[in-house]
C-alpha cells in the first residue's frame, strides 16, 4: 500500500460484523467483558480514535495490538498506552512505541530530532488482577437491595 491510499480500518462495519457473528451468539455472561465495545453502536468513536491511533504504529505491533485489545485483561492497558502516545505526539513529540533499549523495552521512547531518546515513558495501567475481570454472575444478577 502506498502512503496516498487509506489504511485500512482494522475496527469498522467489517469488523463489528464479524465480531458479532463470532461472539454474538454466546450468551452475555459467556462473552468478553469488552463485547459491547467492540460491536455497539456508541462506541463506534472509540474504534475509529483507536484504529488513528494504531496507524501511527508499524505493522506488526498494530497487528499485535489490534488482536489483544478485545482481550479483557488487555483492553484498558492498550487504550490508555496509545492515549499516552497520542498525547505525546499531539506535545509536539517524536513517540516510538515498544522500541528495545538495552534489556528493557518502555511503551514510549521520545526521540529528539537526531534519533537519540530524550526520555523513556512506561505507561502504568491499574487494572484489576486477572481473576476479577473474569468474574461474572449468575443469569440473572444477584438482586443487592431486596431478595
Amino acid at each position: 500500500m502506498d502512503s496516498s491510499s487509506p489504511s485500512p480500518k482494522r475496527f469498522g462495519p467489517e469488523f463489528v460484523e464479524k465480531y458479532r457473528r463470532i461472539h454474538g451468539g454466546k450468551t452475555p455472561q459467556g462473552r468478553a467483558l469488552t463485547y459491547d465495545n467492540a460491536v455497539g453502536d456508541e462506541f463506534m468513536l472509540r474504534r475509529a480514535w483507536l484504529d488513528e491511533q494504531l496507524d501511527q504504529l508499524p505493522v506488526k505491533q498494530a497487528d499485535r495490538l489490534a488482536r489483544n485489545v478485545w482481550l479483557d485483561e488487555h483492553y484498558w492497558p492498550v487504550h490508555i498506552e496509545m492515549a499516552t502516545g497520542a498525547a505525546l505526539r499531539r506535545a509536539g513529540l517524536q513517540a516510538v512505541y515498544d522500541r528495545p533499549w538495552d534489556r528493557q523495552t518502555p511503551d514510549w521512547t521520545v526521540l529528539a530530532e537526531d534519533g537519540k531518546p530524550l526520555c523513556l515513558v512506561e505507561v502504568h495501567t491499574a487494572s484489576p488482577p486477572p481473576l476479577t475481570a473474569r468474574v461474572r454472575f449468575p443469569s440473572p444478577a444477584p438482586s443487592i437491595c431486596g431478595p
